[in-house]
């Protein structure tokens, strides 16, 4: 974000540097770690730049350190004061081949691509396939255990070391979704990602695309028309109550509470409607497009408040047949996350409020219209699941709250600014005007980028995009999405110790994550 301060040092000086900050903060988030290839033809000692992204909650500040290395370069591990650092520094060596001064495995690739694939000399070539592993079973000694629900089936492995039935350690696997949305970012015109990442994660198809165009028009200097500021509004709170509704649902089937599946199918094929209506699921081009979005008329506002009474019916429903009852707590309550685990992880989102700290994007960093809206940020006290179920509980209505304000308030006047809209069937015209708007509106190779975020139904989730170079002005020449799921699902090596197979399958569910957004 413009005006947050960046400190530049060497290597030498990077874990020096990111104790002060941290011993300044107590609430110090390790956000991300963004690295950009500046290609082969960079000079030697500065090919790679890697970008410490933090957030201080307590003075809304967004301080960063930057580091330049050489291809040999190697740089210090930040692990002894974030827990999550090891695991956005795998993923860094395991994409452009950055050296740690600790080894890390290459869980991305599995070690069946030659090469690092985030480089910008990549070039595809197959690797000899590894020996297959063999699956320990009994009381004690290691079990690879593959999660069996269906969103996560196939796309996340955990390595357990078992004795007596009780996990002694834990090892998140991913790499088995392969969505590659990095790469497919840079090499694709900034209109063409959208489809990518409505699909990303089909809970919450607006939700990222959204987000997306919003970083994109920062970088271009492109400001929507105010209907259409407020139209995102509303299509973002409805997918974070879609969102909020699936993932509850699904731990109540977890548990064995099928009579809540069919009314959920009814009320989310509702909100899918509503959305498919405006544009924004299915085969149809999203509501997110750049420059604003696509309008509504009177007949889907009516619409709109006929499903958000839905919304209420159902989650009415899902109350009654959950909350206080004694199973559905001790499945869910059976474990509890501190607040300073939650901050050394990197926890944002309704997992960070349900261990009791009040933090927002909504409130804390207000965009568009939400500054002027009357909404009330949910709490938890303990950071158990059942505390994150009341939080989305209470997210529900309070989203269902600023829809309705939205709504009754929208903006008269155009909702897409035609000059800057870039639409999949747009004009020769349009287009060429909106790549001046690319030219000279983004940043270019040498620097950091620009980095912007919002609120979305997990938690932060932010995309850095650097511009120049590539192809010619109308795609990204670094795209870098930064997701709320990727920090939780490798905090699971820290909560799975001392729980049976069972109980850890109850703590996975009960934060619903999705693997599409981990295997970006």
């Amino acid at each position: 974000m413009s005006g947050d301060p960046e400190r530049t040092c060497p290597p030498s000086g990077l874990l020096e540097a990111a104790r002060g900050l941290k011993e300044a903060s107590p609430h110090l988030v390790l956000l991300d770690v963004v690295c950009v290839d500046r290609g082969p033809g960079a000079p030697g000692p500065r090919r790679f730049r890697l970008t410490y992204r933090f957030l201080d909650m307590a003075a809304h500040a967004r301080p960063s350190i930057a580091v330049e290395l050489g291809t040999d370069g190697t740089a210090p591990s930040l692990g002894g004061l974030w827990d999550n650092a090891p695991c956005y520094e795998m993923e860094v060596a395991d994409m452009f081949g950055v050296l740690f001064d600790r080894t890390a495995p290459r869980h991305f690739t599995k070690g069946s691509v030659r090469g690092f694939p985030l480089r910008k000399d990549f070039v595809a070539e197959p690797a000899p396939r590894p020996p297959a592993r063999g699956r320990a079973g009994g009381g004690g000694g290691a079990v690879e255990w593959f999660p069996r629900a269906p969103e996560d089936k196939g796309a996340l492995l955990f390595r357990l070391d078992m004795e007596d039935g009780v996990v002694q350690g834990s090892s998140a696997v991913p790499g088995y979704a392969h969505k590659g949305l990095e790469k497919a970012l840079e090499s694709l015109p900034f209109h063409a990602s959208v489809p990518l990442l409505e699909r990303l994660n089909l809970d919450c198809a607006a939700a990222n695309s959204l987000i997306w165009v919003r970083a994109v028009e920062e970088a271009c200097g492109i400001e929507p028309p105010d209907r259409g500021k407020a139209l995102r509004m509303a299509f973002l709170e409805l997918s974070r109550i879609r969102s909020h509704l699936a993932s509850v649902s699904r731990a109540a089937l977890h548990f064995g509470l099928s009579s809540l599946a069919a009314p959920f199918r009814e009320v989310a094929g509702l909100l899918d409607g509503l959305l498919r209506e405006a544009g924004a699921e299915g085969g149809f081009p999203g509501v997110a497009e750049i420059g604003g979005t696509r309008d509504v008329d009177l007949g889907w506002v009516a619409r709109a408040g006929g499903v958000l009474d839905a919304v209420g019916r159902y989650a009415a429903l899902v109350e009654g047949a959950c909350t206080g009852d004694g199973g559905w707590m001790a499945r869910l309550g059976g474990f509890g996350v501190e607040p300073s685990f939650a901050v050394s992880w990197g926890y944002t989102g309704p997992f960070l409020r349900a261990c009791g700290l009040s933090y927002d994007l909504r409130k804390a960093s207000p965009w568009y219209f939400y500054g002027d809206l009357d909404f009330d940020v949910p709490l938890g006290t303990d950071g158990t699941g059942y505390d994150c179920y009341l939080v989305r509980m209470e997210e529900v209505r309070q989203s269902a709250k600023i829809v309705h304000q939205v709504i009754d308030g929208l903006p008269e006047g155009p909702a897409m600014d035609g000059e800057a809209s870039f639409r999949f069937r747009s004009s020769r015209r349009r287009r060429e005007g909106f790549l001046r708007h690319v030219r000279a509106g983004v940043s270019a190779p040498g620097g950091g980028g620009t980095y912007s975020f919002g609120e979305g139904p997990f938690g932060e989730t932010g995309f850095t995009i650097l511009g120049g170079g590539g192809g010619g002005g109308d795609r990204p020449w670094r795209a870098r999405m930064r997701s709320p799921h990727y920090p939780v699902l490798f905090s699971f090596d820290g909560l799975f110790p001392g729980r049976t197979v069972r109980e850890a399958g109850d703590a996975l569910c009960s934060f619903g994550l999705s693997m599409g957004e981990v295997d970006r």
